[in-house]
């Protein structure tokens, strides 16, 4: 499962527009928040509810925040999501009971991460990289792709020049395409 080739069978469904539990591989992720947002989420059955979104820098896709996960941001960080920017996490996948059912689920642990920033572990940079141009082919706006862009401020930091050059290219081709599907 932690072949870098690995392609879960969740992938072929319906693209998410939020980080889903399969993606996480079955291991923890320490993850640093970019940005605390509030979003309408529509669930499987169409039912909208406002929920708190967490933009992550190691993520191209942010994470549905439920209020499990925000108990234990608040006890963390304090109830003042404003402040949980740079903030560090450490989330992994688990399986939960929802009504009768277990299904998937993304906790985060109860425990804060006790690395710095400069210490801070990862997704290798070529699988955060496939993970971006994965994300920009599952936007359907120039503001969802604009978002994604925003997300990956900090990979575009750490790439080399040609994979850049190669990103912005692909974000460009995306927004032209999505322009062109609404003429």
């Amino acid at each position: 499962m932690s072949e870098p080739d690995f392609h879960h069978v969740f992938e072929l469904f319906d693209a998410s527009l939020y980080v889903q539990a399969f993606e996480l591989q079955g291991r923890d992720h320490t993850v640093t928040i970019a940005r605390v947002r509030g979003a309408t989420i529509e669930g499987e059955e169409g039912r909208k509810a406002k929920k708190p979104v967490l933009d992550l820098e190691e993520f191209p896709r942010p994470l549905v925040l439920n209020r499990t996960n925000a108990r234990v941001l608040i006890q963390f960080y304090g109830p003042d999501y404003r402040q949980w920017a740079g903030k560090r996490l450490t989330i992994y996948p688990t399986q939960v009971k929802f009504g009768k059912e277990m299904v998937d689920a993304i906790r985060i642990r109860a425990t804060k991460p006790q690395m710095d920033r400069a210490q801070k572990l990862v997704r290798p940079l070529p699988d955060r990289v496939s993970a971006f141009f994965a994300a920009l082919k599952d936007t359907k706006t120039a503001d969802e792709v604009g978002a994604l862009v925003t997300r990956a401020a900090g990979l575009l930091k750490e790439v080399d020049a040609a994979t850049r050059d190669k990103m912005e290219l692909a974000t460009e081709a995306r927004v032209n395409e999505i322009g062109e599907a609404k003429s």
